[in-house]
C-alpha cells in the first residue's frame, strides 16, 4: 500500500454564495527569510514556513501558509508584485499567483511551467514576468507563455537562480554555469573562461544608475563590470554572496554567509549581530523601501535598519510564526483575538483579557481554529470538546450529542457572508447556515484547512493514504 500522507491534495466543492475571506490563521515556524518585496506601506516577506506581509507603519503582520492560504507548499524562494497588486511567489511546488483574494498555482501539470522549483522572479515595465526556475525561464506577457531551455535558446543552463532587469530592456541571469545577458533575441555567456567573473554559480546581480553591475557568485565573493573592466572583491571577504540591493544614495548593501557589507564609495563595513542589531550573519535576501530603508532577511528573522536603529522582527519579539499562537482573528474594530493550546485571548489595543477553562466554558480540550462571523459573534473549534459559539455574553456548545456536526474534533472554520459555518474535521465537512446542518464526508482523508472564494468555491487542503 502507498502512504500518501503527507502529500497535501486539494479537493473542490462548488456551493452557491460570496465567501468571506479567511478570518483564521495557523502559523508555521518562518525564521528563514528568503526574498522580500516592497508595496506600498507594505514588506512581503518569503520564508521557509510561509509568506508574511508586514505593515511599516503599525508593524502589524499577516501570515500565509498552506493552512490557511492557497499556498501549495510553506517554502518561498521568491516573490514580486506586479503593476495591478497582484503577488507572483516562487515556491517549490509552483509558481502561485495572489490578487488579494484567489490563489491560483501553475505547475508543469496545468501550466506551461517548466519546473516545479521557482527561484526567482522579476517584472519588468511593460508588467512583463520573467521566472526562473529549475527547468528554464519563462516570460509570461499576459496569456502568452515563452519558455526558453537550453535546447532552444542560448542558456548554458536550465537552472535560473536570479534575475535582475536593466534600464536598458536587457535581462540578465544568474545560472550555475554563469551569467547570462538576454537582449530579446541575442543571448551572451560571462564565465570564468571569458569575463573576471569571480565564479560560474551566480546567485545575485544588481545594478547602479550609471550601468555599472555587481554580481556575487558561489564562494568567490563579489564582481563589479563598469562595461570594460571586471574587478573583483575576495571569497575571504564574503564567502556566499546571497542578495544584492543599492539604495536611492547609491550605497551597495550585500547579503552573504558572513554578514551584511555596505559599500559606501569607497568605504566597506561590515555588520554582524556582535557590532548590529542583525539577527544572523547569514543574509538570504535584502529589499530597500520607498523610505530608503534596508530591509534583511536572515536565517533567524528579519530586521530593518533607517541607517542608524536596528529594529528585529522573530518569533520571540513579534508576530513572526511561532509554535504557541495557534490562531488569529480580527474584528472590525481591531480587536484581535488569538488563540493558544488551552485559551482564548483578547486584546483590544489596551486590555488583554483570557478565556479558559476554568472562567469560561470552554472545554479541556486543546482549541484549534476561530471565526468570527458578521454579527461580531466568534465561533471557536475545539479538539475534541465540539464548537463554541460566543457572542460576548452567552456561550453555546454543539457537539455530536447536541447537533448535526460531525465531529467533536475541529480542524478550522470558515464563515461565509451569509453567515454560513464551514468546519472542517478530520474526514468530513459540515455546513451549518444556523438551522440546518450538512454532512459531507471525504473518507480517510484528513482535511487540514481550507479556503472560500468569491466564486462559490471551496478549497481543502487534506492528507490520507490510499
Amino acid at each position: 500500500m502507498k502512504h500518501l500522507s503527507p502529500v497535501l491534495l486539494i479537493f473542490l466543492l462548488s456551493i452557491q454564495g460570496l465567501w468571506a475571506q479567511s478570518q483564521w490563521r495557523n502559523f508555521t515556524n518562518g525564521d528563514i527569510i528568503t526574498d522580500i518585496a516592497v508595496e506600498g506601506n507594505y514588506i512581503w516577506a518569503g520564508t521557509n514556513g510561509g509568506l508574511v506581509r508586514i505593515n511599516k507603519a503599525s508593524g502589524y503582520s499577516d501570515f500565509y501558509n498552506v493552512a490557511n492560504s492557497g499556498l501549495p507548499c510553506n517554502k518561498i524562494y521568491a516573490i514580486a508584485v506586479d503593476h495591478l497588486g497582484t503577488k507572483w511567489i516562487g515556491t517549490d511546488a509552483g509558481l502561485v499567483k495572489f490578487d488579494g483574494v484567489n490563489w491560483t498555482t501553475m505547475t508543469p501539470s496545468n501550466s506551461n511551467l517548466p519546473g516545479n522549483y521557482v527561484l526567482d522572479i522579476q517584472i519588468d515595465d511593460a508588467d512583463v514576468k520573467w521566472v526562473g526556475t529549475s527547468g528554464g525561464l519563462v516570460k509570461i506577457e499576459g496569456s502568452n507563455w515563452m519558455v526558453y531551455n537550453m535546447l532552444n535558446s542560448g542558456l548554458p543552463s536550465n537552472a535560473i537562480s536570479t534575475i535582475t532587469l536593466d534600464d536598458d530592456g536587457n535581462t540578465w541571469l544568474g545560472t550555475s554555469e554563469g551569467l547570462v545577458k538576454f537582449n530579446g533575441s541575442v543571448w551572451s555567456t560571462f564565465n570564468t573562461t571569458n569575463s573576471g567573473i569571480g565564479g560560474d554559480n551566480v546567485y545575485s546581480i544588481a545594478f547602479e544608475t550609471d550601468g555599472t553591475m555587481w554580481v556575487g557568485s558561489d564562494g568567490y565573493g563579489l564582481a563589479r563590470f563598469d562595461g570594460t573592466n571586471w574587478t573583483q572583491y575576495g571569497s575571504q571577504q564574503f564567502g556566499l554572496v546571497f542578495d544584492i540591493v543599492i539604495d536611492a544614495n547609491g550605497v551597495k548593501w550585500i547579503g552573504s554567509f558572513s554578514g551584511l557589507k555596505r559599500l559606501d564609495g569607497a568605504v566597506w563595513t561590515t555588520f554582524t549581530p556582535s557590532n548590529s542589531g542583525l539577527l544572523s550573519n547569514v543574509i538570504y535576501s535584502l529589499a530597500v523601501d520607498a523610505d530608503n530603508k534596508v530591509w534583511i532577511g536572515t536565517e533567524k528573522g528579519l530586521t530593518k535598519f533607517n541607517g542608524l536603529t536596528w529594529i528585529p522582527y522573530n518569533t520571540s519579539n513579534s508576530g513572526l510564526p511561532d509554535n504557541y499562537t495557534r490562531d488569529l482573528a480580527i474584528e472590525p474594530d481591531g480587536t484581535k483575538w488569538i488563540v493558544t493550546d488551552s485559551a482564548i485571548v483578547r486584546y483590544d489595543g489596551f486590555t488583554w483579557t483570557t478565556y479558559n477553562a476554568q472562567n469560561s466554558p470552554l472545554p479541556k480540550k486543546r482549541i484549534s481554529c476561530i471565526g468570527i462571523d458578521g454579527n461580531g459573534t466568534k465561533w471557536i473549534g475545539t479538539e475534541g470538546g465540539g464548537l463554541l459559539e460566543f457572542d460576548g455574553l452567552n456561550w453555546q456548545i454543539y457537539n455530536i450529542q447536541n447537533s448535526g456536526i460531525s465531529s467533536d474534533f475541529i480542524r478550522a472554520i470558515e464563515i461565509q457572508e451569509n453567515g454560513t459555518k464551514w468546519i472542517a474535521s478530520s474526514g468530513s465537512l459540515t455546513k451549518f447556515d444556523g438551522i440546518n446542518w450538512e454532512i459531507f464526508n471525504f473518507g480517510s482523508f484528513y482535511i487540514y484547512s481550507m479556503a472560500l472564494e468569491l466564486n462559490g468555491t471551496v478549497w481543502l487542503a487534506t492528507g490520507g493514504s490510499g
